[in-house]
């Protein structure tokens, strides 16, 4: 049975130094993020799901692809909210999107058309699928929120990546699942 580990958190407007790949605070969160992604395929997690979404979410696609590019025996999947997901985006973000998608083991696609309700199903889908949540989350509103508030609803286990001083809190870890 596979062990699957599922991402939610800020897009670049929420997280105004993710424009900046070289800022320090970006580099610092990928430091973090993926101290937290290698604990999970420490702890057994073979597969992985992002919602691919600019931001933290692509940042954690590509950190899946390159532990699995140095011999992780693990498997990414994208789960995107709708066919239109990028519409808006700059060209740049359309190709760096492109590029990590080709690298995906699996997709679904869970909606046409953008809306809120797309994205929601999304954050539902990919909690609902996974024993553990990566969050990159200080306590904002909104849709990493809404993911972090059903991740607890339904008990899972949580690993809090906070955006501003990179501390890790982890819930729900050494509790039993069922």
């Amino acid at each position: 049975m596979r062990k699957i580990c599922c991402f939610t958190g800020y897009r670049p407007e929420k997280l105004i130094y993710l424009k900046d790949p070289r800022s320090w605070e970006t580099r610092c969160l990928c430091e973090t993020l993926e101290a937290a992604i290698v604990e999970a395929i420490e702890d057994g997690y073979d597969y992985f799901i992002s919602g691919f979404a600019r931001g933290v979410d692509l940042i954690a696609a590509e950190i899946v692809v390159k532990q699995r590019d140095i011999g992780q025996k693990i498997a990414l999947e994208a789960a995107i909210p709708c066919l239109e997901q990028t519409m808006g985006w700059s060209e740049s973000e359309r190709e760096a999107y492109r590029n990590i998608l080709r690298k995906v083991n699996y997709r679904v696609y869970l909606g046409s058309s953008a809306s809120s309700t797309n994205y929601l199903k999304r954050n539902r889908y990919m909690v609902d699928k996974s024993q553990r949540v990566i969050a990159v989350y200080d306590g904002a509103k909104g849709g990493t929120g809404y993911t972090v508030t059903y991740c607890r609803k339904l008990s899972r286990e949580l690993v809090i990546i906070d955006p501003h001083t990179f501390n890790v809190n982890e819930e729900n870890m050494n509790e039993s699942l069922f």
